[in-house]
Formats: structure tokens, C-alpha cells, sequence
């Protein structure tokens, strides 16, 4: 009875003992998963920050494109107008073979003029097919974004149960679902088995020995899960840098291009003029040389 006796009380001691280690680790485990989720956050923070630049820079960028649009469809509008007009003025003016030379040229240009626009339109077909699978990739990784933010959360509050976990933010909290995750799940077993237990301390050590496996299997799972999303999270935000350089490397060369076709159209008009010449104003009376107002545009 005695040896008995003394075998109960050596494997209830290894059982504290275990409880004892397994709570430390545990405890350690809490504060390097506060400590991941402060800097999932912060990353989250710098994540949102270039996204926000992102957007603005794609927003100005589809505002140059649909101003440099609207100035290329005035212009080709103006230009075919002058055509006509200078058409008609060398038709009732000039000699035969120059009338049908300024035709010739004439002609080719406005052929020019509407395989530019049809070029434009083309590219600005496949910038908008860009930016809808650039949206599509973003909505993937903000959904990415969410699990891997709720496993921290879930993490950094042991005492919650598995599900819709809090978040600082009414639109994260508005787009979280539950979450049916294994690890989580084993995650609170393991945390309810690991809680003293007066009466069920005089069971066998196996079982002990499982729950210490379990822990520290679940505890890789999440350690290398951790190290996943801040490694992807590192190269989006790498990557939505370099998007925002080039985004406003090309706001620069739209500005240029629009600059550099305004000018080009003003001196074809004006080239346009000195060819109709004075003698002849009511041949050009339906396009007033007025200085042409710049398009409105609204931004999305």
C-alpha cells in the first residue's frame, strides 16, 4: 500500500510538473503571438499605405487617359473640319494637279489621324484589363490578408472561442467570416486540456505525453505559418512599391504625351489656316479659331 502510495504521488508530481512546463510554453507562446500580431499590424499599416497611394496614383492615371481621350477626339474632330474645308478651298481655287496633291496629303493625314485614335483606344482597352486583374489580385490577397490577421488575433486572445474575432476597424470587422481552422481548433482543445484539473490528475502519463506532442506540433504548424504571411506580406508591399513608382512614371509620361500632342495639333492648325489663307473665311466659318477649353473631368 505503502509503494502504492508512493507511485501515485511520484506520477501526480511528474504530472505538475508537465502542467508547470506546458504552461510556460504556453505563456511564451501567447507573447510571441502578441508580439507577431503587433508587427502583422504594423505591416498591415505600411500594406494599406501603399495600396492607398496605389489607388490614388491609378486614379490620376485614368484621369490623364480619359482627358488625353476626350482632347484626342475634339482634335481629330477639328482637324477633319479644317480638312474639309481646305479640300473645298484648293477644289474651287487651285490648278488640277496641286488641288489633287493637297487631296492626296489630306486624305493620308486624316487616315493617320484615325489609325492614332484607333491605336489609343486599343491600348486603353488593355490598361483597363490591367487594372481589373491588378483589382482582382488585391481582392485575393485582402482576403489572404483577413485569415492570416484573425489566426494573430485568435492567437493574441487565448481566452476567445473560434470565430468572428475582433478588429479595430468596422470594415474589417463587416468583411471577417467565421473560421473553421484546424489549428485553431486544436489550438483551444489544447488550452482547455492544459488548464489544472484537481480531478483528473491521477490519470496515466500517455496521455500527458500526447498533449506535449500535440502542443509542440501545433506550435511549428503556427510558427511557420506566421513566417509565410510575413514573407508574403514583405513582397506585396515590395511589390506595390514598385507599382506606385511605375504608376507615377507613367502620370509623367501621359502629362508629356498630352503636352506634346496639344502642341503638335495647335501647329497642324495653324499650319492649316496659313494654308486656307484670308481669302476665303467663310469656307472656314463653322470652326471658329477659338482657344479650345480644356475637358472636365471628374475623378473616380
Amino acid at each position: 500500500m505503502k509503494w502504492m502510495l508512493e507511485q501515485h504521488g511520484a506520477r501526480q508530481q511528474a504530472l505538475e510538473m508537465r502542467v508547470a512546463a506546458l504552461g510556460q510554453q504556453l505563456q511564451g507562446a501567447q507573447e510571441e503571438a502578441r508580439t507577431a500580431g503587433q508587427r502583422l499590424a504594423a505591416q498591415a499599416v505600411a500594406l494599406s499605405t501603399c495600396q492607398g497611394q496605389l489607388r490614388q496614383a491609378e486614379a490620376e492615371n485614368a484621369r490623364l487617359q480619359l482627358q488625353l481621350k476626350k482632347m484626342n477626339e475634339e482634335y481629330t474632330i477639328r482637324l477633319q473640319r479644317y480638312s474639309r474645308a481646305l479640300v473645298e478651298y484648293a477644289d474651287g481655287t487651285s490648278q488640277a494637279p496641286t488641288g489633287v496633291a493637297l487631296q492626296t496629303f489630306l486624305e493620308t493625314t486624316l487616315e493617320d489621324i484615325r489609325a492614332a485614335h484607333h491605336s489609343r483606344e486599343q491600348q486603353l482597352a488593355r490598361a483597363a484589363r490591367v487594372y481589373r486583374k491588378r483589382l482582382a489580385d488585391l481582392s485575393q490577397r485582402h482576403e489572404e490578408l483577413l485569415g492570416a490577421h484573425s489566426v494573430q488575433q485568435v492567437l493574441a486572445d487565448p481566452k476567445g472561442a473560434p470565430g468572428k474575432p475582433k478588429a479595430t476597424s468596422d470594415e474589417v470587422t463587416s468583411n471577417l467570416e467565421p473560421l473553421p481552422l484546424r489549428l485553431v481548433t486544436q489550438l483551444q482543445k489544447l488550452q482547455v486540456q492544459k488548464r489544472p484539473d484537481e480531478a483528473s490528475q491521477g490519470s496515466a502519463s500517455e496521455p500527458q505525453s500526447l498533449e506535449a506532442e500535440s502542443w509542440a506540433q501545433i506550435h511549428q504548424k503556427l510558427r511557420d505559418f506566421y513566417h509565410s504571411t510575413q514573407a508574403k506580406l514583405e513582397r506585396e508591399r515590395a511589390e506595390l512599391l514598385v507599382r506606385a513608382t511605375m504608376a507615377e512614371a507613367q502620370l509623367s509620361e501621359l502629362q508629356e504625351y498630352v503636352d506634346q500632342h496639344l502642341g503638335r495639333y495647335k501647329q497642324e492648325i495653324l499650319r492649316l489656316r496659313k494654308l486656307v489663307g484670308p481669302g476665303e473665311p467663310q469656307k472656314v466659318k463653322a470652326v471658329p479659331p477659338t482657344k479650345p477649353q480644356r475637358p472636365r473631368t471628374h475623378s473616380r
